[in-house]
């Protein structure tokens, strides 16, 4: 039984029967890419989406927008700096236009400005995870139910029992 779901469509094939999955959950993003060195003017590229995925391929593959074409054609490298999920497409739009019209994209990457932190969306999607986000490192502290030693454990059972049978 091989079920097969297209990320890109919201569609499962099984058994060769083709379901349509509801609802339809699109997550939209506006993302900044960094680029290792400077094309003419240009430090950074922002665009929005919603679906990251396939787009960075696009832009990988030196398609889906003009700079990034020739950025690829000019051997360029870039990586993915900021990522800021919103809710709706009205949202993503306007929050893409506010940082468009702001000419500031040095300012908001965190590899231009020292001053920002790594962006944790993006360390996500290259398998960092953020632990600065969890608390204080330190050495592992034994939950409450760990407290007792394994072999102590049985003796606490055999105990238990014989005090009350009798």
């Amino acid at each position: 039984m091989l079920a097969i779901q297209h990320p890109t469509t919201n569609l499962l094939i099984w058994r060769g029967v083709t379901i349509a999955l509801f609802p339809v959950r699109a997550t939209y993003f506006v993302y900044l890419i960094h680029f290792h060195e400077r094309y003419k003017h240009a430090g950074h590229y922002l665009g929005s989406t919603c679906f990251l995925d396939e787009r960075l391929a696009a832009h990988a593959a030196g398609s889906g927008a003009r700079l990034m074409e020739v950025i690829t054609q000019a051997g360029i490298e870039w990586e993915l700096a900021r990522l800021w999920p919103c809710e709706s497409e009205p949202e993503m739009r306007q929050l893409e236009k506010y940082y468009k019209h702001r000419h500031n994209s040095g300012q908001i990457c965190p590899r231009c400005n020292p001053h920002l932190s790594p962006d944790s969306l993006v360390g996500l999607r290259q398998r960092h995870w953020p632990f600065h986000l969890f608390g204080t490192s330190g050495k592992r502290q034994p939950m409450p139910h760990e407290t007792h030693k394994k072999g102590n454990d049985h003796a606490a059972k055999r105990n238990h029992r014989r005090k009350h049978s009798d």
